[in-house]
């Protein structure tokens, strides 16, 4: 289905996922220079300016896996 400019719509589930994935990876980079409990992205996530466009349960599930599951991640890289 397209908008009105002939672009193809995203579904809405897939944009706000979008945004959540940028704002882990922006969190997550934060976290690489300057280590914190994965709590305070949550906190920084809340602050962000699309954080009301993004899916605050996706975002919280990546960066948590990720900074838990830091040295099985670092092995397989």
């Amino acid at each position: 289905m397209n908008d009105k400019s002939g672009k193809p719509r995203v579904p809405r589930l897939s944009a706000t996922r979008a945004v959540s994935r940028k704002l882990a990876l922006q969190g997550l980079y934060r976290w690489q220079l300057n280590r914190c409990p994965w709590q305070d992205l949550m906190r920084d996530f809340d602050a962000a300016e699309d954080a009301p466009k993004a899916d605050r349960d996706f975002f919280q599930s990546l960066v948590r896996a990720i900074s838990e599951d830091e040295a099985t991640l670092d092995g397989l890289l």
